[in-house]
């Protein structure tokens, strides 16, 4: 099964492309702005404004504003933990504490007298609980499956799986027997895992990385009854030629990007440089061509050295007109 902050960007992207992506970590609060702003309904027209929120399940109401006596009311899950301030058309809306189930896409649909409704402001919400780490081809990555947010006692636990997930493939990476205390590895992890700790509180090093190993990775508590409890998650992703390299600040790349591109520019112009003085040579050399056989014919003519005149003509006589 996907992950379920990815599901739910994969809902809201392919219902409301224009609506605003926000992140979130569990417990943390996102703040949301209803406005008439690019809405296409007046405050004069609008007589309430409510908050909706979808997901895979449906569409549920988080709020409704009276505009009349200023009134909000909340949905039952959401009590104590929204806080809204400002008019109708230009509402905050503030909630606290956010949990996985908060997920989903959020709208702003104002209502008028004829209780015809406009969706407004849009807001894909994605909560995550998942911790991104980042490793490298032939390092290694250390995860820690605990009791820490997860439900439960160690009383309850008969065995923890790790589990990597890429897409819609799910593999077991490794399962921890808490009776034999046992380690089972998959074929590909053998010789590259290395566990300690108890039960409850276990870490997992997985060493030379490949690309192949980048995914979702997640603990998963497994009860007598067989039912499981995905507990801590992790976003590994691995690199093969990091483009910054670790001794080099995004600064120092800018810069040498920034030198590599003055100095092309530096080549171009020089080599332009290069091409019209060759042609400006070319033309001089024409030129005082053409000034050297001036000077010459005028040597020539300083000398009586010029080309020999028509003869002359004596004037007709009577003779020639009779």
């Amino acid at each position: 099964m996907m992950p379920l902050c990815w599901s739910v960007l994969l809902l809201c992207l392919s219902t409301n492309a224009e609506d605003i992506a926000v992140y979130r970590w569990e417990g943390e609060s996102v703040t949301l702005k209803c406005s008439s702003e690019g809405c296409p309904v007046s405050v004069d027209e609008s007589i309430g404004m409510y908050l909706n929120r979808q997901d895979w399940k449906g569409v549920e109401e988080v709020l409704y504003y009276h505009r009349r006596n200023g009134k909000i009311t909340l949905q039952e899950r959401f009590n104590s933990r929204i806080v809204t301030t400002g008019s109708l058309m230009n509402h905050t809306i503030t909630i606290s504490n956010l949990t996985m189930e908060d997920a989903g896409c959020y709208h702003c649909v104002y209502v008028n007298r004829n209780a015809v409704r406009f969706k407004c402001n849009g807001y894909t919400l994605v909560v995550r609980d998942d911790i991104l780490v980042y490793g490298r081809v032939g390092g290694s990555i250390t995860f820690k499956c605990s009791c820490e947010g997860c439900p439960g006692s160690v009383e309850e636990y008969t065995g923890l799986s790790l589990y990597r997930q890429v897409f819609q493939e799910k593999e077991e990476v490794l399962y921890y027997h808490r009776q034999t205390g046992n380690i089972s590895p998959q074929k590909q992890f053998i010789n590259r895992i290395e566990t300690t700790g108890s039960l409850m509180n276990h870490t997992i090093t997985i060493s030379s990385l490949t690309m192949e190993d980048l995914g979702f990775y997640r603990c998963v508590y497994v009860k007598e009854n067989d039912h499981r409890v995905h507990c801590k998650g992790y976003i590994l992703i691995v690199r093969e030629n990091p483009s910054v390299p670790p001794n080099q600040s995004p600064s120092l790349v800018l810069v040498i990007i920034a030198t590599y591109a003055i100095s092309s520019l530096v080549t171009v112009i020089f080599i332009l440089m290069i091409q019209r003085t060759k042609q400006w040579i070319g033309s001089r050399r024409t030129t005082t061509r053409r000034a050297s056989n001036n000077n010459v014919y005028e040597v020539m003519t300083r000398n009586a050295l010029r080309p020999p005149a028509a003869p002359e003509q004596s004037p007709p006589s009577l003779i020639d007109f009779a």
